[in-house]
């Protein structure tokens, strides 16, 4: 389905900075929903569109996260780790100033191209898993216990592994970003984990699926979506109900939001595109709910034309639009 574009400084303007009267917002409240009522019509589905968005606040992470690559929020604070070459650690930090609070080194694992963080109510997972070169063979995830990280300012922990290979990958041939079998987003869903693939061929992503129990596998191909970008993160909400996507398309970041999908098909249902172009050239590299607030999406980049960052999006009007 061709996708619709929505006058997008219309939703940002009337909703995250507005300061007009109450009249004058529901008469553009009553403007917006009558745009979005008539694109709706236009399609079979309930929507896929795509609005220009902007974070309400950017907060500069430590130094020592520059290459921050994964974001997770556990036990009130935001835990992220560097991506490839990086020291085997997970960072904790405070989201209102960035500072770290607390680092956890995984004994017995090398950060050979760590890219992504996830969890589920009793472990968190590190995702290395990336590929720019092609060539690799075999992919790693560490599982790490909650209950081994809760009680010190620092310390280490033994992992558990899960390793795996792709079902469908037959060529290694090396080529600097020409790979379909890059990947830098994961998440949790019930009693799976799922990848999202970053293909540097086509630019759209495949969704993949493992079992969470340490061991040896083959990741099973679901489904494939047309995101038109390079995925770089996932996350899913607490209840299990909103899917979210970070990437971005030529140095313009972006976001897919999901709802309303069908088991583990998560590009069925509802959906939006949000395109960041005021973050342009930010290396947008993880994305966060923060427990079962499922009104913001927490975002960082790694140093790049910005500083590496948190940017706080609001969403509330966005789950509006997709009949959340």
């Amino acid at each position: 389905m061709e996708r619709k574009y929505l006058s997008t400084k219309f939703v940002d303007y009337f909703f995250l900075r507005s300061n007009l009267s109450k009249e004058m917002k529901k008469t553009s409240t009553l403007l917006l929903s009558l745009l979005i009522i008539s694109n709706l019509f236009a399609q079979f589905n309930f929507i896929d569109t795509t609005l220009v968005y902007e974070p309400t606040k950017a907060t500069k992470l430590a130094p020592s996260i520059k290459e921050t690559s994964g974001l997770i929020f556990y036990n009130n604070l935001f835990w992220t780790i560097n991506d490839s070459g990086g020291k085997p650690i997970i960072y904790a930090f405070n989201g209102e100033t960035g500072k770290i609070m607390k680092k956890v080194k995984i004994s017995l694992s090398i950060n050979f191209d760590w890219e992504s963080i996830t969890q589920d109510s009793l472990y968190i997972y590190i995702g290395d898993f990336g590929n720019n070169s092609g060539t690799r063979k075999l992919y790693t995830i560490y599982k790490i216990a909650k209950s081994s990280i809760n009680n010190h300012r620092s310390g280490s922990v033994i992992p558990e592994v899960i390793n795996f290979t792709y079902e469908d990958q037959t060529d290694f041939t090396r080529g600097h970003l020409q790979t379909a079998y890059d990947c830098e987003a994961f998440m949790c869903f019930e009693n799976k984990l799922y990848l999202f693939s970053k293909d540097w061929k086509t630019r759209n992503t495949r969704l993949y699926k493992l079992p969470k129990t340490p061991g040896n596998y083959k990741a099973k191909k679901l489904y494939d979506f047309k995101c038109d970008g390079l995925i770089t993160d996932a996350e899913i909400s607490k209840n299990n109900k909103i899917v979210a996507l970070i990437g971005y398309k030529n140095f313009y970041p972006f976001m897919w939001i999901f709802n309303n999908f069908k088991g583990d098909n998560f590009f069925s249902g509802n959906k939006v595109r949000l395109d960041l172009n005021s973050l342009y050239d930010a290396q947008t590299e993880s994305i966060a709910f923060k427990n079962s607030d499922t009104d913001t999406l927490y975002v960082t980049c790694e140093r790049s034309k910005y500083k590496q960052s948190i940017f706080i999006f609001p969403i509330k009007k966005i789950k509006q639009i997709i009949n959340y």
